[in-house]
């Protein structure tokens, strides 16, 4: 009885350690994507319009359709920007209790909670718990792909076909990309399907239906899709890009991640090869990184790393396995060892969360403006929109230039969240800003030069205002 509660008290741990270390991720303001999201395709008339409307990457549709939802049960009063945090929490703790139920009898109750909590306190899985966008819920549907691929991989029933479509079918209409999460998710099947599983009837269900599940998703806007996956944004230097999600991997499972070497050794010197398929989860990034045009944002593979989270806890029960089965006369080595690991665990999710160590290490995987996981600039505390947006309010400017950089379309969330309207122009996928008016306002980030913009333009930027990452300035004639 004490045992099985234990086992019940594992499966809580994960969410446990997310609560407390939530509230500074949940606090921070909208940024770029995040805003364009939501002022460009979530506040859409219909579902059928933000469906229709899949021109550019940051419409996560699934999830977008659900924010314009969302959105209609604002309570008066509360803030927008933590309201629209809200959700992907709460997908980021349906993910965690759904790993640790599901998985519970493969990988180990206690292996399984270590393993989920390293991931759950790590700075990438805090960064999309509380983001307005897609990832956390794209995980939560892999998740649960991988969960019913086992089903189909033991025995290729009907019904377990049919929920592994509908769990690929929203991991793919919520962001194509998930697509390598599901590839995931049929690799950590795979070894249910035998030494020779292309004979199984099983092998192509599993492997044919992610595929399947993109064509439905998108056929009916076939057009769009092709061209926004001609756009070819992501990483030109495939190696960073490859470093960055290497590290975030390293970020997410800390001292852990040194088991999983040991456990391709065990596996190999074992000669139990079905078991090295799951091994290829962890390779999956690379060959994404040399086929495409660019390689893939690193935040691309964020949905890969719950199932990694399973591989790891697998790990530490091959680990523990001797140590947890041993004499009674061990029972206080087995404790301590626990104890040791629980503290390892601890100090190494603490590490990644020091500010020098995140300062030091966001120049390293993509700067202040492409750092998907530790520091990016929408992490700072001198991310401040909203305060560029009181300083609007108080200029009698109707027109407002924004540079690319100063984050226009989070300056024009809470402008216009704050009952304010003005004409916005900035430089986009739309074209470049003609011209700038006399008297109009231009906000420019602190490190750009207002002197470009002076010639650009033929006009003299006079200061007005600053905020920590922004000034504002007033154009006036030459």
């Amino acid at each position: 009885m004490n045992a099985w509660k234990t086992i019940r008290l594992c499966r809580w741990f994960p969410v446990a350690a997310l609560l407390p270390a939530v509230p500074a991720y949940l606090a921070r303001q909208l940024w770029f994507d995040e805003a364009l999201t939501v002022l460009n395709f979530a506040c859409l008339d219909s579902p059928l319009d933000i469906y229709r409307a899949y021109v550019i990457p940051n419409n996560h549709l699934l999830y977008t359709i659900f924010l314009h939802y969302w959105l209609k049960l604002l309570p008066p009063g509360l803030a927008p920007d933590w309201w629209l945090r809200l959700p992907s929490l709460g997908f980021a703790v349906a993910l965690l209790v759904y790993l640790s139920g599901r998985f519970r009898r493969l990988c180990g109750a206690i292996p399984l909670a270590f393993a989920l909590t390293m991931l759950a306190v790590s700075p990438p899985f805090l960064v999309y718990a509380t983001a307005v966008r897609g990832y956390m819920p794209g995980a939560l549907f892999s998740a649960w792909a991988a969960g019913c691929a086992l089903e189909v991989a033991a025995a290729p029933r009907l019904r377990s076909a049919v929920k592994y479509l509908v769990a690929a079918l929203g991991a793919v209409l919520t962001v194509p990309s998930d697509l390598a999460a599901l590839a995931g998710a049929v690799l950590f099947a795979l070894p249910l399907c035998g030494a020779k599983f292309w004979r199984k009837r099983a092998f192509y269900v599993l492997a044919l239906t992610p595929p399947a599940a993109l064509m439905l998703a998108y056929l009916p806007i076939w057009r769009n899709f092709m061209t926004v996956a001609r756009l070819g944004e992501g990483w030109h230097d495939r190696a960073a890009a490859l470093a960055a999600v290497g590290v975030a991997f390293a970020a997410a499972f800390g001292a852990l991640l040194l088991l999983i070497p040991a456990d391709w050794l065990r596996t190999v010197r074992r000669r139990q090869w079905r078991r090295l398929w799951r091994a290829a989860l962890w390779l999956l990034p690379i060959p994404a990184a040399l086929v495409f045009a660019v390689a893939p944002f690193p935040r691309v593979y964020f949905p890969l790393l719950p199932l990694l989270a399973l591989t790891v806890a697998g790990a530490l029960r091959h680990g523990l396995v001797r140590l947890w089965y041993c004499r009674p006369s061990l029972r206080i080595a087995r404790r301590l060892t626990l104890a040791l690991l629980f503290v390892m665990l601890i100090l190494s999710g603490w590490i990644w969360h020091l500010a020098p160590i995140r300062q030091a290490l966001s120049p390293r995987v993509g700067g202040d403006l492409g750092d998907d996981f530790f520091y990016g600039y929408y992490l700072r505390s001198e991310h401040t929109p909203l305060a560029v947006a009181e300083a609007l309010e108080k200029l009698p400017a109707t027109t407002v230039y924004m540079s690319f950089l100063s984050d226009p379309w989070a300056i024009m969330f809470y402008h216009l969240t704050r009952g304010n309207r003005a004409e916005y122009r900035f430089d986009g996928p739309r074209g470049q800003v003609a011209e700038l008016p006399v008297g109009a306002a231009a906000v420019l980030r602190r490190d750009e030069a207002p002197g470009v913009v002076e010639k650009r333009f033929r006009r003299r930027l006079r200061p007005v205002a600053e905020t920590p990452n922004c000034r504002i300035f007033i154009a006036e004639a030459l």
